[in-house]
């Protein structure tokens, strides 16, 4: 879905990978406006690969046999899924065409993961009938923050999920991005960014709010635990890598925002990446059930 320009200070779109799975007969999502252009395309499998050392720590997928992913976008997490547990089978959905085509093409190249990984274009009702207590394993990352309705979404893909499956669910909080020295025009954009967001139906602040939610839709051993990463100039390398990163997330978005809010962001990065003194800071919160 591709969005227009606005000349609206207030019209920002959301960020990281969106997803637009939606349950049967029910929208649960958040507008999505990033689009799927090649462009997108690489930036997203880039930053599945990057942030995976942080994201992958903690999860546990030694127990997999058959792993969900829903609204799995253009597959980023899925390929990185299917590498790092090769003896597990996948199954991918989401209901936007564009993202599963890009999926699809891509897994046309990697014969090795073939065999492993299935790309569907569908809804979780749609899938009911041939998945049903079908997986011991669920993988939501980066989603539920476009989510309108996160608990109605929960209680709908749980007919899909077997007896004590486990689910791994990581998402965003955005208020905890800290910048030294201060980057103002770069928090400034970061959070109108969050502000409409909001606006539109998503939820940038959902990461510790996944506990309630899963309790509220009828999962137990819920544990959330938060993930901190600090970088400073006592490993200038990664906190360059990590402030480079940054900046194409939030480049991939400015086409789309009032040029005036776009103006000195990526000077004032690419000068704190050079800062003897900076450091970066995000905070990122996991949450672990079962059913």
């Amino acid at each position: 879905m591709k969005g227009k320009k606005r000349d609206d200070a207030h019209w920002i779109l959301p960020f990281y990978k969106a997803t637009l799975l939606t349950l049967k007969n029910l929208d649960f999502m958040s507008e999505y406006l990033h689009g799927y252009n090649d462009v997108e395309f690489e930036r997203l499998l880039h930053q599945a690969t990057f942030l995976a050392p942080f994201i992958f720590e903690k999860l546990d997928f030694s127990h997999a046999c058959f792993v969900l992913e829903p609204g799995c976008g253009v597959g980023a997490q899925t390929k990185l899924l299917a590498e790092k547990n090769p003896n597990t089978q996948l199954v991918a959905f989401d209901r936007e065409a564009t993202a599963i085509q890009k999926a699809t093409e891509w897994l046309q190249n990697w014969s090795d993961l073939q065999h492993q990984i299935q790309f569907l274009h569908a809804d979780a009702g749609q899938l009911k009938s041939k998945f049903e207590n079908y997986f011991d394993t669920c993988y939501i990352c980066w989603m539920l923050e476009h989510v309108t309705h996160p608990v109605d979404f929960l209680m709908g893909i749980k007919p899909l999920l077997k007896k004590d499956c486990q689910v791994y669910v990581t998402e965003v909080q955005n208020e905890t991005l800290q910048l030294f020295p201060n980057c103002h025009k770069t928090l400034r954009f970061w959070e109108a960014i969050c502000a409409h967001q909001i606006s539109i139906g998503g939820d940038p602040y959902v990461g510790l709010k996944c506990a309630e939610y899963l309790e509220k839709a009828g999962y137990n051993n819920i544990v959330q635990i938060p993930y901190n990463i600090r970088l400073d100039s006592s490993n200038q390398e990664k906190l360059r890598e990590m402030i480079e990163y940054w900046t194409n997330l939030m480049r991939s978005v400015s086409p789309y925002l009032p040029e005036n809010l776009w103006e000195g962001v990526e000077d004032e990065l690419i000068a704190l990446s050079k800062q003897p003194d900076a450091y970066f800071s995000y905070t990122f919160i996991q949450t672990f059930a079962s059913l």
